[in-house]
């Protein structure tokens, strides 16, 4: 800082917490003026004047995984997850008439849950 005014050099007196007036042209050390912001979080002093700043590095990811979610790998990859969860529901609800018509302890139905769970999803 160079060529403080009276004022400037009294709010800066101020808020290094001296009774010292500080020179006109004052050496500050960072951890001294950061020390006498502690009370109030660095991020609400730069953005009062500024604005809040943004988080670009999340806002970068978010657009990327947009992009492939809307890309056509990105539609294709849901609608064949919708497609085997959908494949997977409708196999068990099948097994599961399957038992109550035939009995769960039939040989049919043993046969039908073997077939469902050999064409099921992987971690089903």
């Amino acid at each position: 800082m160079r060529g403080l005014s009276e004022d400037e050099r009294h709010a800066l007196a101020e808020l290094l917490a001296t009774d010292r007036l500080p020179a006109a042209d004052p050496r500050v050390a960072i951890a001294a003026l950061l020390e006498s912001l502690d009370p109030v979080p660095f991020e609400t002093v730069l953005n009062e004047p500024v604005g809040p700043l943004g988080n670009r590095a999340r806002q970068k990811s978010e657009i990327a995984s947009a992009r492939t979610l809307l890309s056509g790998v990105g539609l294709a990859q849901l609608v064949m997850e919708v497609y085997q969860q959908a494949a997977a529901e409708a196999s068990q609800q099948a097994s599961a008439a399957m038992s109550d018509m035939f009995g769960s302890e039939s040989e049919a139905a043993g046969f039908i849950r073997q077939a469902v769970n050999r064409y099921a999803p992987a971690g089903e």
